[in-house]
């Protein structure tokens, strides 16, 4: 049975831990900005629309003055004229963006769109992030010629011609 003395020093102990920690992350905070890597990151968990291209937008504004933007992302999909929208803001940004499928989280259809946009992909360590099913619904040939001709534009940017690589 614990005594009140016994209590109060185990609230006090509790406390000094609080403080410390506060501290320690306030410390931590200060050294990682002063260095000029700062690195913002932006958790993408929606369907790619009208929302989401407000969303990036908002957040690529608050990210200014930040070395680094990790868009992390886990979508279904969406629209393609909102994926475009996203593709311009990740485009037009004064920071390198790279993308992250983070573990169990996918990227399909206009996800994927997005994640090709960035500077480079990183995938979740372990099974489960998965990229990819890019195709219309309802399916247009027009549509999706446009989907081949956005997605071979970004492949060739980030890994070259076909024709240099051989």
């Amino acid at each position: 049975m614990y005594t009140h003395r016994k209590l109060r020093a185990l609230l006090i102990l509790i406390l000094l831990l609080v403080v410390c920690t506060a501290i320690f992350i306030l410390f931590m905070s200060s050294v990682s900005s002063e260095g000029g890597n700062s690195v913002c990151v932006v958790h993408l968990d929606m369907a790619i629309d009208e929302g989401a291209v407000t969303f990036v937008k908002k957040a690529f504004d608050v990210c200014k003055g930040y070395d680094l933007v990790v868009l992390a992302i886990s979508s279904n999909g969406g629209y393609l004229s909102s994926a475009q929208k996203i593709v311009n803001v990740v485009s037009q940004a004064d920071m390198l963006c790279i993308l992250r499928v983070p573990p169990s989280s996918q990227a399909y259809s206009a996800a994927t769109i997005v994640t090709f946009s960035c500077k480079a992909l990183y995938m979740g360590s372990g099974s489960g992030s998965a990229i990819g099913a890019v195709k219309p619904y309802p399916y247009d040939e027009k549509t999706a010629e446009a989907m081949r001709s956005l997605l071979t534009f970004f492949m060739v940017r980030m890994c070259g011609d076909w024709e240099e690589i051989r």
